[in-house]
This record gives structure tokens, sequence and C-alpha cells, in this order.
């Protein structure tokens, strides 16, 4: 039910199920949820990109088809650990020790606040962008209508949100050789890539964590974290360790 406009009462036809979308799609429209934290209204979102947002040249032709944006590694800025690097090879990712983790925390818990004020903005004009479609639906898009102007104002709001959110996210985090995972938007989490014992793991922090305490596979996930114990901290991430050349099973 959107919020304070009941579709019977204002006589609005609700609409039957969407057809499948392409896979581009998909996932901005999933990043759009998680952004907004506004799950129950992903037919709203579905209508207004599908409706109002231009598709570059540089991207998929196909109207209303939004290309997932690719997040790179990078040179990190000068207090990031720097990618190592082999003859004849392109960067790779910097094995963090625990202290070099910790003592990137503070840039990622502001990063991370930042996120959450740009999600909560997101949420409320997603709100009022329900409110004006349960009114209008596809009416709502022409110039000629009275609430257009607000609906348009509410629209670009949100892209902007997404925008600087993922900026947030790839200059402060990705950059910095940080992995975002899934979750990470509602749970504030991150993980930092490094070594133990010939492998390459992650440190795993949540933003209600004082520190790096944990650390899990790369296919462990959440689910799988394990208590950093005295003797894995002086193993990992170390220098001599041979994985570190070699970074192909880190999946981000």
């Amino acid at each position: 039910m959107y919020p304070s406009v009941e579709r019977s009462r204002l006589g609005v036809t609700r609409r039957g199920p969407l057809d499948p979308l392409p896979r581009t799609f998909r996932a901005d429209l999933s990043s759009w949820c998680a952004i907004a934290k506004r799950d129950g209204k992903c037919n709203i979102m579905v209508r207004v990109l599908a409706r109002e947002i231009p598709t570059p040249s540089s991207q998929s032709s196909q109207p209303g088809v939004v290309q997932e944006k690719r997040m790179v590694r990078g040179g990190g800025p000068a207090d990031a650990p720097q990618a190592s690097e082999t003859p004849g090879s392109v960067m790779g990712y910097h094995p963090f020790t625990v202290d070099e983790a910790n003592a990137m925390l503070p840039g990622v818990r502001v990063a991370l606040d930042q996120i959450q004020d740009l999600r909560n903005v997101a949420g409320t004009k997603m709100d009022q962008l329900a409110v004006l479609d349960a009114l209008w639906g596809d009416l709502v898009s022409q110039s000629s209508n009275p609430d257009h102007e607000e609906y348009t104002q509410h629209r670009d709001s949100l892209s902007e949100c997404r925008r600087a959110i993922e900026d947030l996210i790839q200059q402060r985090l990705l950059d910095r050789n940080i992995r975002f995972p899934v979750g990470g938007l509602e749970h504030g989490l991150v993980d930092f890539p490094t070594t133990l014992d010939g492998r390459w793991v992650y440190l795993c922090w949540q933003s209600d964590e004082p520190n790096v305490a944990y650390w899990h596979e790369v296919k462990g996930g959440y689910a799988g974290r394990r208590p950093i114990t005295a003797e894995e901290r002086l193993r990992i991430g170390r220098l001599d360790d041979p994985t570190r050349h070699e970074d192909s099973a880190l999946d981000f």
C-alpha cells in the first residue's frame, strides 16, 4: 500500500505482473531498491526508470534499459595501501594486514555515514514518487500534468542520490582496494582482501564493530566469519606469502 493513498479509493487500476526485464535493468532496479530501502516499491521504480531516465548513446539502445555501472580497480589515494605488481602483470590487490585494515576504518566509517544519509534522502524521494505514481500513473510524465514538475524534481533528486552513492562506493572503498559485498548497503559491511596460509581470504568488518576482528574465506560470506586469533594475525597479509601475486580468486 502506498503511503497515505489507497488505490481502490482513488479508483486507480492495479497493474499486473511486469514483463521479464533484461539483466542490466534488473541489476539497476535492484540497486535502486537497496539504495532507498523501499523493496515494496520496486514496481514504481521500474515505471519511473523506463518512463523517464534516458539511455546514453554509449549504453544500450534498448528503451528503458540502464546499464549496470562497472566498479573497477584503480590506483587508490595516497592513504590506501598500494596494489601489488609483478613484472608483465596488471595491478593486483594489496593483501591487508589487520593493522592496515584498522587504519582504514575512520575513512570507511565516514563514507558509510554519508551513504546512509543519501539513502535516507532517496527513501523519502521514493515515497513521494510513489504517491504521484498512485495518483496519476503514466500521466504524470506528461508536461501538461499539474504534478509533472514536482515528479521531475523528485526523480532527478533520486538519480542524484544514486550517482552520489555510486561515486562514494567507487572512490572511498573500491579505489582503495576495499570490497563492498552484497549486503554492504543494508548492513554496513566491507571486506579487506588479504592472504592467509597460501590463499586469499577477506578480513570482514561491520559498521557497529570497534575494529577488524573477523575473517572469512572468499566464498564463505558473512555466515562463514571466524574470529582472528593471535596466531592468525601474525600470518595474515605476509609479504612473503606466494599467493599475493595471484589474486584471480577474488570476486570484486
